[in-house]
């Protein structure tokens, strides 16, 4: 598999801090991937981030985003090209009076032509199923139309990595439900995605799931090898998706199940079908 963002042996700390945030990290994104990387306040979720783009270099150890060296001053601004992020409060990343104005803002920063500029708008905006909203005032929509706005803006810069930090944990759950949706179309579309998150009913259906607890991977695998294990999740303070709370608590009850079901309707048709064998 392709490698689109490479980690090694990376050690940061911040300054005043005697332990470090990422403590000897390694890791792969690979293209076309939905990676989740999940881990409890502190963890280094987000530090790890901020290593992928400039914004913090490492003490110890090598980033690469592709070809580029993001702690290279020559590199670093293709870097942040390459890499969209969302960030967690959608209020805070409204620059336009409108939706169009607010995705054309970094284009127009880029002086693009303005015919490349309209392409790109329309594109991004049909890709999140914002294109009748694209005259709206922002202060108008609703939390998951304000995030998919942010994640269009971010598309519109044609990155090959679109980074999700925290990206839906100020929404409600149609918000929520609203962005998780968006995540699927844009990874079967091809795009690598990376969510951050620490809510762990938002990554059933990520390909991969990486666990981070003291700067370190405590866990990593499917969805499905990952919450096998709810033990090994709640002693790094993560619980497991409601889902997978429901089929431990069938199993203590004696109903039979043979596999970990991720999927509610999978779940619900596999009930029906022991309901009508009795």
């Amino acid at each position: 598999m392709e490698s689109q963002i490479m980690v090694r042996d990376i050690v940061f700390r911040y300054p005043g801090q005697t332990e470090p945030a990422l403590n000897g990290l390694s890791l792969d994104v690979y293209k076309g991937e939905w990676l989740a990387i999940v881990g409890h306040n502190g963890s280094g979720k987000s530090t790890l981030t901020k290593l992928w783009n400039g914004l913090l270099l490492p003490q110890e150890g090598e980033v690469r985003v592709e070809t580029l060296d993001p702690t290279d001053a020559t590199d670093v601004w293709d870097v942040r090209k390459r890499i969209g992020v969302v960030f967690q409060n959608p209020d805070n990343q409204f620059v336009g009076a409108t939706v169009r104005d607010d995705v054309a803002f970094s284009l127009e920063n880029m002086g693009l032509p303005r015919q490349e500029m309209v392409r790109r708008i329309d594109d991004s905006l049909a890709r999140v199923g914002l294109s009748e909203l694209a005259d709206r005032e922002p202060h108008q929509l609703s939390g998951g139309q304000k995030q998919r706005v942010a994640i269009a803006s971010a598309l519109a810069m044609r990155p090959h990595v679109l980074v999700l930090d925290e990206a839906t944990s100020m929404l409600d759950p149609i918000g929520r439900k609203e962005v998780i949706e968006t995540v699927q179309q844009l990874v079967s579309e091809g795009m690598t995605v990376v969510a951050i998150t620490h809510e762990l009913d938002e990554v059933l259906f990520a390909d991969r799931i990486i666990a981070l607890s003291k700067g370190k991977i405590a866990m990593t695998g499917t969805p499905e090898d990952v919450f096998q294990n709810p033990e090994a999740l709640r002693a790094i303070q993560l619980d497991v998706p409601f889902i997978v709370r429901m089929q431990l608590e069938l199993k203590e009850r004696g109903i039979p199940l043979d596999r970990l079901m991720l999927q509610h309707s999978e779940l619900v048709n596999h009930l029906c079908r022991l309901a009508l064998k009795k």
